[in-house]
């Protein structure tokens, strides 16, 4: 249950790539276990070795396991654009795959992508492009109530809001951008639902007052939110992120 842990091993995916020597390197990014139990792990592709922050961006990739990730296969491009995998949902036997396609977060260009597997990974199709400004980056995927797929984002020129859009289609056709409130901020948010309620984690903002701790907001809607509890306070620098 998470009390005690193996120890680390290296993923030889990710060491391979940096071995190489091409100035490329592999993050796990967000990974999810189909419904035949094929894990499906999406990495994130970029630079690192000339500063810290993960850009530029190259193109994603993705690899499957069968035996609970102790293996894996060869690594699978789903596509030419450049970018970085922000979240999955799995509904259906439908898997949803939300990718900022940029050169790198503030690139500008394409904007949220939504991509989907119906065969356990072993084929990704892009299946819509989400109303979001070009310039918004890191998103969440989850379902309301009512059964709609919403999508969020994050709003950098204004950390009490993030912007939402939301389907009625799978994915297939999306709503007008709206906003819900934070009342303390947040920033790198990441939004999931457990029984009936709704979480949010993430940074108090990055800008002005009191800001850097980790926070959660809760909800029961997954549109309004409340005031926020401080999970961890920040120490000499900004706290770390969320995810």
């Amino acid at each position: 249950g998470g009390i005690t842990w193996s120890e680390g091993k290296p993923f030889p995916y990710s060491k391979g790539l940096w071995d190489l020597g091409l100035a490329m390197s592999s993050i796990n990014e967000k990974a999810i276990t189909a419904d035949d139990g094929t894990v499906i792990l999406f990495n994130l592709i970029c630079d690192v070795q000339a500063d810290a922050l993960w850009e530029p961006y190259f193109c994603p990739n993705y690899l499957l396991s069968h035996d609970n990730g102790e293996t894996w296969e060869k690594a699978k491009r789903f596509t030419a654009m450049h970018g970085r995998v922000y979240d999955l949902y799995k509904r259906d036997g439908a898997i949803y795959i939300l990718m900022a396609s940029c050169f790198n977060a503030l690139d500008k260009k394409n904007g949220f992508k939504l991509f989907c597997t119906l065969d356990n990974g072993k084929t990704v199709f892009l299946r819509s492009t989400l109303p979001f400004k070009p310039d918004r980056y890191y998103g969440n995927l989850e379902v309301l109530p009512d059964g709609k797929l919403i999508a969020y984002t994050y709003c950098e020129d204004n950390e009490y809001y993030i912007e939402y859009c939301t389907s009625e289609d799978d994915g297939k056709s999306w709503s007008e951008v709206k906003n819900t409130y934070f009342p303390n901020r947040i920033r790198n948010p990441q939004i999931i639902k457990f029984k009936d309620s709704y979480f949010a984690f993430g940074r108090s903002g990055s800008y002005g007052e009191d800001k850097g701790h980790i926070i959660m907001y809760a909800s029961r809607d997954g549109l309004t939110w409340g005031e926020g509890t401080i999970i961890a306070r920040r120490g000499g620098g900004l706290c770390a992120y969320s995810n």
